[in-house]
């Protein structure tokens, strides 16, 4: 397995820890390559080899091209000196390494496979495509391509740490957003919906969980979405807050009961998985969602794409259901995450997936 990141801690790609523990189990084996390693408690029957980031510290951009040799050499001594402990490899997110280790895995014989859901289409990922036996991906809309060479096996959701824990029973009007924070989110068409709903004093308060990323667009969208705030006097209503580690994250889910995701189709966020897992009642724009929300509540959870006004028309309507309503929602949708999402069985999904016959 080649990731990004080995390291529980980590706000976003901590989940990819437990994903490397429940794959193992399926498997006679399992060696992980990562670029950063961080927090690892993983068992020691699982390998983990990091390319170093966590170590090198150089911050002269001049000297950026020997830091990607560096991980380079090192990516290319892990798979050609173990190349007797795989016969398949799985690329998660990186298509670079599947343009790196092709040559040599197929000379060694080596079958190789990519989980990629994103709606990007960049070289690397157009070239990933060609040069891998299948693509793995969460479901059919989060990736650009169809056909044979593409699967959808669902995500890989921890249903025993994301559920609803009751302990939180008066939470009826808390809303939630978190994820990355950037223009491709859309966190502003939720605030936009959060103005028309407070300008008719309806009750609510919104929590926003996540930083942006180093990238200057991110940290000025983050600030005008700070200034979108103090402007339409949202202070009181609307809350901001920084990531916390994947596995706290049941907690904050459960303190609320809206989750409202906002990125475009293309996009298949695991936070709305996780939020299914927690009860939460999920209101989406992605239109993946037709294929994974009940028929019965496409009205109520989907809206239109960047139309704050829709949002604002559906979160007000789940406000004025009874609370028994709203449970009967949360727990249909955790059934769903059950069946087709969970962590306990996506070793086995993955497996299945590298025997298809294409």
């Amino acid at each position: 397995m080649v990731t990004q990141k080995i390291d529980k801690d980590d706000g976003i790609l901590g989940v990819y820890h437990e994903w490397a523990r429940e794959i193992a189990k399926s498997f006679d084996g399992l060696s992980v390559i990562c670029l950063y390693e961080g927090r690892n408690e993983l068992p020691e029957s699982i390998k983990v080899f990091s390319l170093g980031k966590e170590s090198l510290k150089i911050k002269n951009l001049k000297l950026k091209i020997l830091i990607q040799l560096n991980y380079a050499v090192r990516f290319y001594c892990y798979i050609l000196r173990r190349y007797k402990d795989y016969d398949t490899i799985f690329v998660h997110m990186n298509p670079v390494y599947v343009v790196l280790g092709f040559l040599p895995w197929r000379i060694m014989g080596k079958r190789i496979f990519m989980w990629y859901a994103h709606p990007a289409k960049n070289i690397f990922v157009r070239l990933a495509y060609l040069l891998c036996d299948k693509i793995i991906t969460s479901v059919p809309e989060a990736f650009y391509a169809r056909g044979k060479k593409v699967v959808a096996i669902g995500q890989g959701i921890d249903t025993n740490l994301f559920r609803n824990s009751g302990v939180y029973p008066e939470i009826n009007t808390r809303i939630l957003y978190l994820g990355r924070i950037s223009p491709a989110k859309r966190a502003d068409v939720l605030l936009g919906a959060v103005r028309l709903l407070n300008a008719e004093n309806i009750n609510l308060s919104v929590s926003v969980v996540g930083d942006p990323s180093e990238n200057y667009c991110d940290k000025e969208y983050y600030k005008k979405l700070h200034g979108f705030v103090e402007k339409n006097n949202l202070k009181d209503v609307v809350t901001f807050t920084s990531p916390v580690p994947n596995y706290m994250t049941p907690g904050i889910y459960n303190k609320h009961s809206i989750f409202v995701n906002l990125s475009p189709t293309g996009y298949f966020d695991k936070t709305v998985i996780e939020a299914m897992a927690s009860e939460c009642v999920v209101v989406a724009s992605n239109e993946a969602y037709r294929n994974v929300f009940p028929r019965d509540f496409h009205e109520l959870l989907l809206f239109k794409q960047d139309d704050a006004k829709d949002l604002a028309e559906k979160i007000r309507k789940i406000l004025a259901l009874a609370s028994g309503d709203r449970n009967v929602i949360g727990k249909r949708l955790r059934k769903i995450v059950e069946r087709d999402h969970s962590i306990f069985t996506l070793g086995e999904r993955l497996r299945s997936a590298f025997e298809q016959i294409i």
